[in-house]
């Protein structure tokens, strides 16, 4: 028994030398990039521009002056292509991958045209 689980040390060696390479470039991979692991690549509390906005009309650079990270700003072009409209202020939280705490920020500043 013991026969089969037994490593050659050179084996070993390279094996733990692997291991602690796997280790390093894991960590150097997060100090490096530690908002890799958040939804869109994007921190949450960048530095948004508020500003009145039509959701139906918006385009992408209007999405991003007021914080909105490109995932979610695809899931409105999305949401829209497919026929979706924006009723009333509401009807934009369901955005897939918005948060919350975003469309409360945003919710003041919604304004819906009336021939949507």
């Amino acid at each position: 028994m013991k026969r089969i689980f037994y490593i050659q040390k050179n084996d070993r060696l390279v094996l733990i030398g692997v291991l602690i390479f796997l280790v390093v470039a894991t960590v150097v991979t997060y100090i490096a990039n530690p908002s890799s692991d958040s939804y869109g690549g994007a921190k949450e509390n960048t530095k948004a521009e508020l500003f009145y906005f039509d959701p139906n009309t918006a385009d992408s650079a209007q999405f991003a002056r007021l914080g909105i990270r490109p995932r979610q700003i695809h899931n409105i072009y999305k949401y829209r292509a497919k026929g979706g409209r924006f009723r009333r202020p509401r009807d934009f939280s369901r955005i897939y991958g918005l948060s919350e705490k975003k469309y409360k920020e945003l919710e003041p500043y919604i304004r819906i045209e009336r021939r949507y």
